[in-house]
């Protein structure tokens, strides 16, 4: 059952597709990760089964993941995705907590790592200098752009979205084509370059490690959950976006990988690190290969900006409105329908982020390695919230049930637990102490005002 607060949100129309609710998912989740560490999973393998058998566990995975959200999703169909699920689970503070990680922390940083990926092919493609003068313009404009395409209604975010997703799907299966008519025999000589390498022991810590970089490239199918109140005849759409999504991705990173073992072989490929696509496209076509690749990685990368303007800007909606001293952040509508105050203040807080740490070399670096671990506790209390909620009796009795409970919620709980203590171990590693420093001190505010400030009624 839900609250009286929850009866008396002002909840958004649903404009949202099955296909663009699938848009989402392939958008958010394929931007740079793909590229930049096929090549560093690959040298963590002995062979070319390995690596394939890599990819589709990863996607099995987030499968997984995706069928746990297409039950909170419908059963919980709600504004505010993780953060509605978490206030409804363990209370108003939690869900704050959650949402102010988001608001100042995960989704800012994921943004601007992402425009600065973007500018760093964007200048060549362009002819620029390659300075970091050239490279902020480029990031900040990539983002301005595409938030104020955003403000201007939901019908203009999620067409900027399909088209995007549909330019890197294209460009993804393009580039299979291309390995695979430059390879007419690849795979043969593939599977013949694993056989010159010395077949090690697989060790466990090293089949781990790389599954987390290739988590880290799945990561972002459970944005869904922020648009899902948005999304027409949930139960039918959502759970079929989720798995439509999620399995668009997996064709395309295995296909990704098989195209690199067809031109690189496992050995060339693991060698290659983050400059195997390059070579691979240099290889497969060499007129044209390698900027159609850097044109790939710039289309993605303005798919997952794009996918993250979208949909974060919900979850300030909903706090909006719970929280009397936050009602600015549920502004909707007006001539142009969409939650425009929380795009404005997250497009500022993106930028502010860029100008900071775009100076640095290894600004975006630090960020991403230190507010990982935040993302992936905050996912596996999501997964422990979709458990509460399930015993409680909690939500719509006729939504999606996914298989197998309680096993599902479950795993993907390891799972992220798994992955936000490795990204502690990283951190600790590389000693990104200040960096963790101030996002630590960041959220250590943001869970003081989570207790501090009550919201209109008790969930």
């Amino acid at each position: 059952m839900n609250s009286d607060s929850d009866r008396n949100m002002i909840l958004p129309s649903r404009k949202l597709t099955q296909l663009d609710a699938a848009c989402v998912i392939v958008g958010t989740i394929i931007g740079s990760g793909i590229f930049a560490s096929a090549g560093t999973v690959a040298g963590l393998l002995p062979s070319s089964t390995w690596l394939i058998a890599v990819w589709l566990a990863g996607g099995a995975l987030s499968m997984i993941g995706s069928l746990c959200f297409a039950e909170l999703t419908t059963a919980h169909n709600q504004p505010g995705g993780d953060y509605y699920y978490l206030t409804r689970a363990f209370g108003p503070q939690t869900g704050l907590a959650f949402a102010w990680a988001a608001f100042w922390i995960i989704r800012p940083g994921n943004i601007g790592a992402m425009a600065m990926v973007f500018a760093e092919y964007a200048v060549i493609l362009l002819g620029m200098d390659d300075g970091i003068a050239n490279k902020l313009v480029l990031a900040l404009a990539a983002v301005a752009l595409l938030s104020l395409g955003n403000m201007l209604g939901v019908r203009t975010g999620k067409s900027t979205q399909n088209i995007l997703t549909a330019i890197k799907v294209l460009g993804l299966a393009a580039i299979f084509v291309a390995a695979f008519w430059a390879s007419w025999h690849g795979w043969e000589n593939a599977v013949s370059a694993d056989a010159t390498v010395p077949q090690q022991p697989l060790a466990v810590s090293t089949l781990f490690l790389s599954l987390v970089l290739v988590m880290f490239a799945y990561g972002g199918w459970n944005d869904i959950s922020f648009v899902a109140a948005e999304v027409r005849n949930p139960r039918r759409n959502l759970p079929r976006a989720l798995v439509t999504g999620t399995l668009t991705v997996t064709l395309c990173y295995v296909g990704f990988n098989v195209a690199l073992l067809l031109v690189l072989g496992l050995n060339q490929l693991a060698a290659s690190g983050e400059q195997a696509p390059s070579l691979m496209m240099g290889a497969a076509a060499p007129r044209w290969g390698s900027q159609m690749l850097s044109w790939l990685v710039c289309f993605s990368c303005l798919g997952a900006i794009n996918g993250m303007i979208f949909t974060s800007p919900r979850i300030y909606y909903a706090v909006g409105q719970r929280y009397p001293q936050m009602a600015w952040l549920s502004s909707w509508g007006g001539r142009h329908d969409g939650p425009w105050a929380g795009m404005l203040c997250q497009a500022l807080i993106s930028l502010l982020l860029i100008l900071i740490c775009g100076l640095r070399a290894d600004g975006f670096i630090q960020i991403l390695a230190v507010t990982a671990p935040y993302f992936w506790i905050f996912l596996a209390l999501t997964f422990v919230a979709m458990i509460v909620l399930r015993q409680r009796g909690d939500g719509d009795p006729e939504a999606y049930r996914v298989p197998l409970y309680p096993m599902p919620p479950l795993l993907m709980i390891c799972v992220s637990l798994a992955i936000a203590y490795s990204s502690v171990r990283y951190v600790v590693l590389m000693r990104y102490d200040m960096a963790a420093l101030m996002i630590g001190f960041l959220m250590v505010v943001g869970i003081v005002m989570a207790v501090a400030i009550k919201p209109k009624s008790k969930d």
